[in-house]
């Protein structure tokens, strides 16, 4: 039994003794001590006899055959004889263990055995007994009893003949040892009954079997007692290791857990019951999510315990499947371990993840905040943190992960917590202000949010920090930090490098060497080459990862997102289709509303983005920021305001603040402009990013809008930073808005150039641009181009096509057919001014004629321009000349001033030059036509008044020029070909005359035009 006790637990009891690798000398093997029976047959002459004592009186019959057969009756020692008795029978006093041989009555002692004093006896050593196994005590061999000087003999001896035994103590022996006696003893004739001596008589065999099975059941019951006072130990061992483990675990760092692990590893292998091998399971795979550590082991580990295990065996599936971005599994296996443990915080927290990995933050937040609410984990913090993080609700993200709050876990952990902690080499008190996972997961919030301000360089050392002690062996390490970990911190001191406008570069290189092959790593890479604009390594890590994870949500998204910034919109469109379920996911959805937003698809793009909103609790930054651009597209400013608006009060990141601004530029207003360039210009002056790329082209644009030039070089940052086609477009408009046609036409050439599938918006505006420079040809080409690529007008709003043919009409002469085309777009393009001033020329080419066009461009413009210039300027269009006109457009021009863009301020001029050309005031009309070819040299008939002028003057060279001129930007205009006519007449060219009269003749043969230069040959 004591075996059994004392037997070392396994594991938990191992201690590392620093002599068990000694060699130790071997003694010699000690031989056992005679039996003592054996002793009293040998030498009967130390046999005492006297009273028995009552304390060692055996009751029954000591005679008996029972008392005969009992083990221990030949190893009880006779009970002292009192001392008269002892020294009538010549006994050494009781306390003389070996007294010297006894003389016979008749011996005498020789001369020199009287005069020679004894000497005594050297004193024995006693040899040293080796230890036997522990937990078995062994018996000690004594050393040969002394009396007197005297050594006696032992029993084997047989040095000297015993004397004979005296008659009383014959007596008391058993005949047939009497009868075995030495001669010279004389028989006892007392008829009291001879005691027997511990001489066993022979046992039955039937005595040896019951002695057999009452030892054996003695050993057996022994050996269970002792075993089961083991298992007993064992599990308080167990338990004192469990509660250790879980203490260890509470610090929830890589060092914190791989401790723990370790801990519940010996446990597993002391005790290999289903639950504690759940638990090593469990602690296994934690660290396999947690940190990428050990996924093999993890999964070898849940795979033994074949379903086994409980909610432990569960939360190591869940965290397995977490490990191995596995959304399905891990959404499974945390619904078996909820069922398991409703209000466990792990099932929670597991559930949270799962939820967060399959793309429904909004959920995860929920089971994660009551995680927190059981268990204030700084890991599960940190998930907490990133559910907001990933529904942009930044306030919520770091209120998650507020240090007050990690610091109150820790201040809790009791007295031996804090301890075993401490002596596993963990430093509280870094981890309490520096905890790794907490640190990385604040900095990329305040980057992605803009709030780092001052904080920068004490984010950067604590992310250095972080790299460095993840080099370092882990005993050396003071929070423990994992190789995911050193990965993650370099990528988000690339993004905080970038943020504060410094080279992001080294960071990426140093996290890419850091060779991580894990899926989340590849994404997270991804992800920050995108926000530092190194689209093209992002588009190479996208591919590469697709490869390896084709089912990458989040790879996917990066490269749709790619191709939306590079101006491929339909490009973005066709990737996110790939996503299962799209139609239930907040970002993807968002994402995609934008695609569609930038292809032209309003209402597509508004259905996407208010599904988006919807399923992210109204959170989503992305969704409400496209949602209000969608609402400024329709020109519904007042809804994009109130979408915006509380975003726009609490810190708002560059993103709001530029749809904000947009906002305020199109209310029109000089207060509201004057404070958007006031909000853009700080955020214009930040780091590069798709956010402040867009900033800088809403800055662009408030700058074209008010006639400044110095939008061109913003456009061609934005341009430089985006490759973005939609920003080209938009470029090249601004181009031939302010006076470079030609450099306008090349860009959209350039765009056109390679595309397989260019957008109907692109193709439209192109088509203008060739219209425009007097490519009718080219243009006509470009509209059949976008009719076929879209022809239910899904991706462009009708009213575009109708204002490109009306105007395609107009320019060739067509005038009732430039009306009907220009009279549907006016129903439904908004405040757009070109539809408004093609439908004015074609009524002031005969206002009789197109009176019903006339009217509907006066009603509506009171209603969509209300008192502002482009009204004035539409209502001087409409009258044509007189001084009704002249006032409209002096009006307009006042309140153009210098701040409104060239084509526009150029419409004035020409206004009021026609009304000086029929008030026959040339120098003033031919003043004001060059000013307005200098700000739109694409107003042709413009050049068609400086013709006629200039021949009044008699200037036929500079008309012949202008006459160019005016052929050039509209060549199928008759009256152009006319004006050419006449100055080649004046320049006494009558080869060019006759060119003309031919083609006037071909494109008007009963014409007035014809009539006038028939008449000059």
């Amino acid at each position: 039994m004591r075996n059994a006790i004392n037997q070392p637990s396994g594991p938990l009891d191992f201690q590392n003794n620093p002599n068990a690798s000694r060699p130790t000398q071997a003694a010699p093997a000690v031989a056992p001590p005679p039996h003592l029976a054996q002793l009293i047959a040998n030498a009967p002459h130390v046999l005492e006899v006297g009273r028995a004592q009552p304390s060692m009186t055996v009751r029954g019959n000591p005679g008996g055959p029972i008392a005969a057969a009992l083990p221990t009756m030949a190893a009880q020692p006779p009970p002292p004889m009192p001392g008269m008795e002892r020294t009538a029978l010549g006994l050494p006093p009781p306390g003389m263990m070996n007294p010297p041989p006894q003389m016979m009555p008749h011996q005498q002692m020789m001369p020199h055995q009287q005069m020679m004093p004894q000497q005594p006896m050297p004193q024995q050593q006693m040899m040293p007994q080796p230890h036997a196994a522990a937990g078995h005590p062994t018996m000690a061999i004594t050393p040969s009893n002394q009396w007197g000087g005297y050594q006696s003999p032992m029993a084997e001896e047989v040095t000297i003949r015993p004397p004979p035994v005296d008659g009383n103590i014959a007596s008391m022996l058993e005949p047939s040892a009497a009868q075995s006696l030495p001669s010279g003893s004389e028989q006892s004739q007392s008829s009291a009954r001879a005691l027997k001596t511990g001489m066993r008589k022979g046992r039955s065999k039937l005595q040896i079997f019951i002695w057999l099975l009452i030892g054996g059941l003695v050993i057996a019951g022994g050996v269970v007692v002792g075993f089961k006072f083991r298992a007993m130990r064992l599990e308080k061992k167990i338990a004192d290791t469990q509660e250790v483990a879980l203490g260890l675990a509470k610090a929830d760092t890589w060092k914190g857990m791989v401790r723990s692990r370790d801990r519940l590893a010996g446990i597993a292998q002391a005790s290999p019951t289903a639950d504690n091998r759940a638990a090593l399971a469990r602690t296994r795979a934690l660290i396999a999510y947690e940190f990428g550590d050990g996924v093999p082991e993890a999964k070898t580990a849940i795979e033994t315990l074949a379903g086994q295990g409980g909610l432990d065996g569960e939360l190591a599936a869940a965290y397995l499947a977490l490990a191995n971005n596995d959304a399905k599994a891990a959404l499974e296996a945390a619904g078996r371990a909820t069922k398991l443990g409703a209000d466990d915080a792990a099932a929670l927290y597991v559930t949270g993840q799962a939820e967060l990995l399959a793309g429904d933050p909004v959920a995860a937040a929920k089971h994660l905040q009551a995680a927190v609410d059981k268990e204030g984990r700084p890991l599960y913090r940190t998930a907490l943190a990133r559910a907001h993080f990933e529904n942009t609700d930044w306030a919520a993200a770091l209120a998650a992960i507020e240090p007050q709050r990690i610091k109150a876990w820790y201040d809790a952990f009791d007295v031996d917590t804090t301890r075993e902690i401490q002596a596993s080499g963990i430093e509280l008190g870094a981890i309490t202000i520096e905890h790794p996972a907490i640190t990385i997961q604040r900095v990329r919030i305040l980057v992605a949010s803009g709030q780092i301000g001052a904080k920068a360089q004490e984010l950067r050392k604590l992310l250095e920090k972080i790299s460095v002690e993840g080099g370092k062996a882990l005993n050396d390490q003071p929070r423990g930090v994992s190789l995911t970990q050193v990965g993650s911190a370099y990528l988000a001191l690339a993004e905080l490098e970038h943020a504060t406008q410094k080279p992001p570069a080294n960071a990426l290189r140093a996290a890419l060497e850091v060779g991580l092959d894990d899926q989340r790593f590849a994404e997270q890479v991804i992800e920050t080459m995108f926000f530092t604009l190194d689209f093209t390594n992002a588009r190479a890590a996208a591919d590469r990862t697709l490869t390896g994870w084709v089912t990458s949500r989040r790879a996917r998204m990066s490269l749709a997102q790619l191709m939306l910034v590079q101006g491929k919109p339909q490009d973005a469109i066709d990737v996110l289709s790939k996503i299962p379920d799209i139609d239930k996911l907040a970002r993807p959805l968002a994402l995609r509303g934008r695609a569609k937003l930038a292809v032209g698809d309003v209402a597509g793009a508004k259905d996407d983005l208010d599904k988006a909103i919807e399923r992210s609790n109204k959170k989503l930054e992305p969704a409400l920021v496209d949602r209000a651009w969608a609402d400024l597209a329709g020109g519904d400013a007042e809804a994009a305001r109130t979408r915006v608006r509380s975003r726009f009060q609490s810190a708002p990141t560059p993103a709001v603040t530029t749809v904000w601004a947009a906002i305020l530029r199109a209310s029109g207003k000089k207060e509201d402009i004057k404070e958007a360039k006031e909000l853009l210009e700080p955020v214009v002056a930040g780091p590069p990013s798709i956010d402040l790329s867009r900033a800088q082209l809403e800055l662009a644009r408030l700058l074209r809008d008010s006639g400044d030039s110095a939008a061109k070089p913003l456009y061609t940052k934005v341009i430089a930073a985006t490759g973005s086609r939609e920003i080209q477009v938009e470029t090249a408009k601004f181009l031939i808005e302010f006076g470079e046609d030609k450099g306008g036409r090349e860009m959209f050439d350039e765009l056109l150039k390679g595309s397989k599938s260019d957008p109907p918006d692109l193709l439209l505006e192109a088509a203008r641009a060739h219209m425009l420079v007097g490519d009718h040809a080219g243009g006509a080409d470009l509209l059949d181009q976008a009719d076929k690529s879209d022809p239910e007008a899904k991706k462009t709003p009708r009213w575009k096509y109708d204002r490109e043919r009306g105007r395609l009409a107009l320019r060739k002469g067509d005038t009732p057919g430039a009306a009907l085309q220009l009279g549907k777009a006016l129903d439904n393009c908004g405040d757009d001014l070109e539809t408004f001033f093609l439908s004015a020329e074609v009524v002031a080419a005969d206002p009789p004629k197109f009176k019903e066009l006339a009217d509907k461009v006066s009603s509506l413009a009171k209603t969509r321009f209300k008192d502002g210039p482009e009204a004035k300027l539409l209502a001087g269009k409409l009258l044509v000349k007189g001084e009704e006109a002249r006032k409209a457009y002096s009006e307009a021009k006042e309140a153009l001033g210098q701040t409104a863009p060239p084509r526009r301020r150029a419409q004035a001029q020409l206004g009021l030059a026609i009304v000086a050309y029929h008030s026959q005031n040339d120098p003033e009309a031919l003043l004001l036509l060059d000013l307005a070819t200098t700000l739109d040299p694409t107003l042709y008939e413009a050049y068609v008044y400086l013709v006629d002028i200039l021949l009044g003057r008699k200037e036929a060279a500079k008309a012949a020029d202008r006459a160019k001129l005016a052929v050039q930007y509209n060549p199928d205009n008759v009256d152009a070909y006319m004006m050419m006519g006449r100055a080649a007449h004046a320049q006494r060219n009558s080869k060019l005359l006759g060119e003309m009269l031919t083609k006037v003749g071909a494109m008007a043969p009963n014409s007035e035009q014809l009539k006038v230069l028939q008449g000059l040959r």
